[in-house]
């Protein structure tokens, strides 16, 4: 049997010599296809990529296109009065984001600048390990997505977004593309509006710490005698012998101007010259400087409003507004004082701590470029698709709005409070009320007797959490500082259990009311908005009661008398609560 000769790249013709030049001619030319399929194949598949590109940020652009709604009416609050003028719509309000829109378009440009004048581009190695931690991460956060859809949570859908998209970044380009552009990503966090509950907490803390510094500040340094009483500073009297009382409104406690000058102070913080940690130490010099600002502006006040008038220093005056924009000078000046002292000490350190090179990290990434990213991932569209079309469903299943009559049968329109006969009168709220509640089962009664007047405020909805919202939201935006809040517990008041509630003590221009409110969930009650809107949540998810209400008791606080109008709550509080209980799902 004669020996097989292994086959050679191109089959010689019949009677065909297989020399060594036939055997090198048929090897370039098998290269030659390869090297041409090598060609084409990049081609392909990059304008495949693209197409998945674009399917991919439509996707995106649809399952949080509610997010993005819900979102923008946080950035301008006077969004919804359609009578008023574009710019008014747009500036109005308290918002605490009106930053918001602007952080997209950062996050674009530093996107840009990273892709083109820095020449990285998109740098990929994709790895098994690489693919497995971006699945991981796609995962949570897609399930973290159908949670906030169902939930109708805006704040946790986008945290999810931007999961997201830093998991879709690892998948495609693995951790180098991720290392490169997880700065833009990263940005996108301070267009999220915190949850209104959180706001309103952190605003009451911030503005009595604020004003109690100021206070400190104006007696100690400034010699000036002030005391503070709630969110008001009372001041020497003038000339004219009238009391000078300095009312510290919400937005002078240092909230908004926190949150706008932290996403300032981020920028600040990615272009000045200082290098690796101390970055991140200016960025959070941020919180205290803000803090530090609006205290200075405090003491300000009160001290153009001893020397001169109350008038030149409160809400509205020409010093009170320019008093606003120098709390972003002065806080943008310290942090550059803090970059100089970096800097300086650096210097004599003999430490290299300066680098006036823009995000000086990308250096080190151009080695690491590669082909370009693989953007189409069947598996993974599949996943954001149906994801997309889960949260779409969501968003369109909740109703958008309750109506029925519950609330108003709750309670008798007469009432026996600790002895004296109330007869009772309805108030209808306004149509933007209602349409932010999104139900029209409410009750706002008017009570009245000899020498008793109190109201009860229900607010109920049968199978949407958003029906009710954190009272300090709604007395702030209506006008009223809160200058009192705590929690309180009643023993034996319904069904023989303890109930827990809160009160707050709000201070409008000529008025002062006491406010005593608990939430309903179900079959229980609580005093917290965040177990609320969990319990319910929850509770719809058993296929259980998930109805939910907000139970609000107001009594007027005459002549300062807070006892009183505590007292004379609680008395109307053991009356109703067991009604409510008993006709209340």
């Amino acid at each position: 049997m004669s020996e097989q000769q292994p086959p050679t790249a191109t089959s010689a013709p019949p009677g065909a010599a297989d020399t060594p030049e036939r055997r090198e001619r048929a090897f370039r030319e098998a290269v030659a296809r390869v090297e041409a399929l090598d060609q084409g194949a990049p081609r392909r598949a990059h304008g495949r990529d693209k197409f998945a590109l674009f399917v991919m940020i439509v996707l995106l652009a649809i399952g949080w296109a509610h997010t993005f709604h819900e979102m923008w009416f946080r950035w301008f609050e006077a969004w919804r009065h359609t009578h008023l003028p574009l710019w008014d719509r747009l500036t109005e309000g308290d918002s605490y984001y009106t930053h918001g829109p602007m952080v997209p378009v950062v996050a674009l440009l530093l996107a840009w600048f990273i892709f083109r004048p820095k020449k990285i581009g998109l740098p990929t190695r994709c790895t098994r390990r690489s693919n497995l931690a971006g699945g991981v991460m796609l995962g949570m956060s897609l399930f973290v997505q159908l949670f906030a859809a169902r939930a109708d949570v805006m704040f946790l859908s986008g945290f999810a977004l931007l999961g997201v998209i830093a998991s879709l970044v690892m998948l495609w380009g693995g951790t180098p593309l991720l290392r490169a552009y997880w700065l833009p990503i990263a940005v996108l966090i301070f267009m999220i509006p915190l949850p209104m509950d959180a706001i309103a907490k952190l605003n009451y803390q911030l503005k009595y710490f604020a004003t109690e510094q100021a206070l400190w500040l104006t007696q100690n340094v400034f010699g000036i005698p002030a005391i503070l009483d709630g969110s008001e500073v009372l001041l020497k009297p003038g000339p004219d012998g009238k009391p000078k009382i300095l009312v510290v409104e919400n937005v002078c406690g240092g909230l908004r101007s926190l949150i706008s000058l932290t996403f300032f102070a981020a920028l600040f913080a990615i272009v000045c010259r200082a290098t690796g940690w101390w970055r991140l130490l200016i960025l959070l010099l941020a919180l205290p400087v803000a803090v530090m600002s609006n205290i200075l502006r405090i003491t300000s006040m009160n001290v153009v409003a001893h020397h001169w008038t109350v008038a030149d220093a409160g809400e509205g005056s020409t010093f009170h507004d320019m008093s606003g924009i120098m709390v972003f000078v002065v806080a943008l000046a310290l942090l550059f004082g803090v970059e100089q002292v970096i800097l300086k000490i650096g210097h004599l350190l003999k430490r290299d701590w300066g680098d006036n090179r823009l995000l000086g990290y990308l250096d080190h990434l151009a080695k690491l470029r590669g082909p370009l990213p693989r953007v189409y991932r069947p598996v993974v569209m599949c996943s954001v698709a149906a994801t997309v079309a889960l949260s779409v469903w969501f968003s369109f299943d909740d109703p958008k709005f309750n109506r029925g009559n519950v609330a108003a049968g709750a309670i008798p329109k007469t009432l026996v409070v600790d002895g004296v006969a109330c007869a009772g009168t309805d108030t209808e709220l306004d149509d933007l009320s209602l349409a932010i509640l999104q139900t029209d089962d409410y009750l706002f009664r008017h009570f009245t007797g000899e020498q008793t007047r109190f109201n009860v405020l229900i607010v109920f909805s049968p199978n949407n959490r958003k029906g009710t919202h954190p009272p300090e939201v709604c007395l702030e935006g209506s006008g009223n500082d809160i200058v009192g809040k705590r929690a309180f517990v009643l023993d034996d008041v319904v069904a023989g259990k303890r109930l827990r509630m809160r009160e707050l003590i709000a201070s409008g221009d000529t008025h002062e009311n006491y406010h005593a409110y608990v939430y309903k969930c179900g079959s229980r009650y609580t005093n917290s908005y965040l177990i609320q809107q969990l319990l319910i949540f929850v509770n719809g998810l058993i296929e259980s009661n998930s109805a939910g209400a907000l139970i609000r008791f107001d009594v007027p606080v005459e002549r300062g008398d807070v006892e009183s109008a505590r007292a004379l709550a609680r008395h109307v509080i053991r009356e109703v609560m067991p009604m409510i209980d008993a006709e209340m799902p």
